[in-house]
C-alpha cells in the first residue's frame, strides 16, 4: 500500500510512497529516532499527504498537560526535519501546532518549505482546552500569507474560551476555497457570515457539520445574500420554517429585492431535507452563468404573484408596459391575475398600439431571454 503507519525508525520506505501516517506513540522515545524520523520526512521528494496523529499515542495530544523536557526536545527535533519537507500538500493531523502553554513546541508553518505547496489543512485538538488569543493570532497569521484551497477545523476548539479569538481564525478564510467547521454558537454563525459578506472571500463551499436552528440560518443567510463567491452549503437544518432560504434566493418583497437576491448558490445539501418548489427552481437557475438572465427569469416566474407591488411600474413610460405583460410567467391563473391588476391600476394600457403592435410585444419575450 503506499499509506503506511510509522511506529518506530522503519524509515527508508518513505521513499516509496505519496501518503504517509505517523502514529507519535510511546515507541518514540529515541531522540535519535526523531531526529532520523524528521530528516527523512523532511529529505523525501515524493510525500504529499501527511498525517500526525497523537490520538492513540502516550502523553503528546493533551493540550495543558506537560511532557517531559526529553519528550518536547524531540518533538522539536522533529518538527525541524518537517519544516525542510518541500512536497507535503495535504496535512492533517490532532497535535497541538501553535500551542501557548508551553506544552509542546510550536510547528512554525510560516517557515515550513511545504508552506506554498499545501493546499489543505485539517487541524483537530482536544475540546477541553480551546484555543486562546495566543494561539489564535499564530494561526490566523498563518492562514493570512498561505494559498489554501480546503480547511477543516470542525473539530478545533473555536468559541469556547474567547469570540475575539474564533473571529480572528474565521475572518482570516479568506483565500480558503473550501471550509468545513462547527457552527453550533451565535457567535460563531455571526463570523461566518461576516467572512462570506466580505468582498475578499474566495470561499466556494462551506461545510457546517452540526444541525443549526432558525436563528443561525438566519445570520448565515444574512452574510450570503452580499456573497458572489459560494456555490455550495452543507447543512444539517432543525428549523421547518424555509422562508429563510427562499428569501435568500429570490426576495419577492420588491424588485429591487430579487435583484439584490443570491444569483450564484448552485447547491444547498441537507441529509434531512429535499428542497423543492422555489427553492429548487432558483438553485438551477443559479447554474445559468448569465446573472441578468437568471434575475430578468426570477422576476418573471416569482414576482407577479398575490398583490404585488405595482408601484414600479406606475410611472413607466405606457408604452413599455406591454413588455412586462409579455414577461410574466406562472400558470394560467396566475398570469391572469397579474395582468388584471396592471390594467385596473394603469387603465391607460388598454389604449396602447394595435393588435399588430400588441402581437409584436407578447413575441418580446423570446427576445427577453
Amino acid at each position: 500500500d503506499d499509506i503506511f503507519r510509522v511506529y518506530k525508525a522503519e524509515i527508508s520506505i518513505l521513499d516509496e510512497c505519496g501518503d504517509a501516517l505517523l502514529g507519535f506513540t510511546h515507541h518514540f522515545k529515541d531522540r535519535d529516532e526523531w531526529d532520523q524520523l524528521g530528516r527523512a520526512i523532511g529529505n523525501c521528494t515524493v510525500i504529499e499527504k501527511l498525517e500526525l496523529l497523537a490520538e492513540k499515542g502516550y502523553g503528546y495530544r493533551v493540550r495543558g498537560t506537560s511532557i517531559s523536557s526529553e519528550a518536547y526536545e524531540c518533538v522539536e527535533i522533529f518538527y525541524r526535519g518537517l519544516m525542510q519537507n518541500c512536497s507535503i500538500v495535504e496535512l492533517d493531523t490532532d497535535i497541538d501546532l501553535f500551542p501557548d502553554d508551553g506544552t509542546l513546541p510550536v510547528l512554525n508553518l510560516n517557515d515550513a518549505k511545504f508552506k506554498d505547496r499545501l493546499r489543505q489543512l485539517s487541524l483537530r485538538g482536544s475540546v477541553d482546552t480551546p484555543i486562546g488569543d495566543n494561539q489564535s493570532f499564530m494561526f490566523s497569521s498563518v492562514l493570512e500569507t498561505m494559498s489554501l484551497e480546503r480547511l477543516n477545523i470542525c473539530k478545533l476548539p473555536l468559541g469556547i474560551s474567547s469570540e475575539s479569538a474564533l473571529r480572528r481564525i474565521i475572518l482570516a478564510c479568506t483565500k480558503v476555497k473550501s471550509l468545513k467547521v462547527r457552527c453550533d454558537t451565535l457567535a460563531k454563525c455571526a463570523a461566518i457570515a461576516s467572512l462570506l459578506e466580505n468582498p475578499a472571500c474566495l470561499l466556494e463551499s462551506l461545510d457546517l457539520v452540526n444541525g443549526i436552528t432558525e436563528d443561525e440560518l438566519s445570520i448565515i443567510a444574512d452574510g450570503l445574500i452580499r456573497n458572489t463567491t459560494l456555490k455550495k452549503v452543507y447543512i444539517f437544518y432543525f428549523g421547518e420554517d424555509l422562508t429563510v432560504i427562499e428569501k435568500l434566493l429570490c426576495d419577492t418583497t420588491s424588485i429591487r429585492h430579487i435583484y439584490n437576491s443570491n444569483h450564484t448558490l448552485k447547491e444547498i445539501i441537507d441529509k434531512n431535507i429535499k428542497f423543492q418548489g422555489v427553492i429548487d427552481d432558483c438553485l438551477e437557475l443559479n447554474w445559468e452563468e448569465n446573472k441578468e438572465k437568471v434575475i430578468r427569469t426570477k422576476i418573471a416566474r416569482y414576482y407577479f404573484i398575490g398583490n404585488f407591488d405595482l408601484s414600479p411600474f406606475v410611472d413607466m413610460n405606457v408604452s413599455l408596459l406591454p413588455s412586462v405583460l409579455a414577461m410574466i410567467e406562472g400558470n394560467m391563473n396566475t398570469r391572469q391575475s397579474a395582468v388584471f391588476r396592471l390594467l385596473r391600476t394603469i387603465p391607460d394600457l388598454c389604449n396602447v398600439s394595435s393588435r399588430k403592435d400588441t402581437d409584436q410585444f407578447c413575441n418580446k419575450r423570446q427576445r427577453f431571454d
